[in-house]
């Protein structure tokens, strides 16, 4: 009932229009704002300082808009502090595809994390901790870094030789993470 009586309220407007009784503003000069409002040259200024002011704080820097392997890490994995500094980037699952490395703290854990490529927010990761007392972790002085997999090693013997790793640096032992391909995950391995 309410569409056809807005249809026919529609067709008598079209049909006043049509012969003139129904008079339409005229648009043969151009009307600006200022003539549109009451013009105050003062409320105007101000009107147009806040829309600015409103404008640039709505606007984000276009760096902001891209997903990065910080941020997928940051959004899974919120209690860890990843440290910005030591991105890394290579191929780690032999996809062809790069991948992204972060170091990060959690308590007195150091953890490294793993963004599979190509990046987007949906991107697969992995999270590998290691806690002082589980494992043989006397002090992280090095950090993260890229290393060629050790072909000597039973379990990497079949994986590519161009193949990377991601090393973090250990004062009593290296930890070598590396991915294996038949579990389809990251592990590790320690001399």
């Amino acid at each position: 009932m309410k569409k056809n009586m807005m249809r026919i309220g529609l067709l008598v407007g079209l049909a006043m229009i049509y012969a003139g009784s129904l008079a339409l503003p005229a648009y043969s000069q151009k009307t600006t704002y200022s003539q549109a409002t009451a013009y105050s040259p003062k409320a105007n200024y101000s009107r147009k300082a806040a829309y600015s002011r409103k404008a640039a704080r709505s606007r984000k820097p276009a760096y902001s808009r891209k997903t990065t392997a910080l941020r997928v890490l940051q959004s899974r994995e919120p209690n860890v502090k990843w440290k910005t500094g030591s991105l890394l980037k290579a191929d780690l699952d032999f996809d062809g595809i790069v991948d992204y490395a972060l170091e990060g703290r959690h308590g007195k854990s150091i953890v490294v994390g793993i963004v599979r490529g190509p990046l987007r927010s949906r991107s697969r990761h992995s999270t590998l901790p290691f806690t002082p007392g589980e494992v043989e972790l006397c002090s992280p002085a090095g950090g993260i870094s890229l290393e060629r997999l050790n072909h000597e090693i039973d379990e990497l013997r079949n994986l590519p030789k161009t193949g990377r790793g991601v090393k973090l640096g250990n004062e009593c032992d290296d930890f070598h993470i590396y991915y294996n391909p038949t579990a389809r995950l990251f592990t590790w391995w320690q001399n």
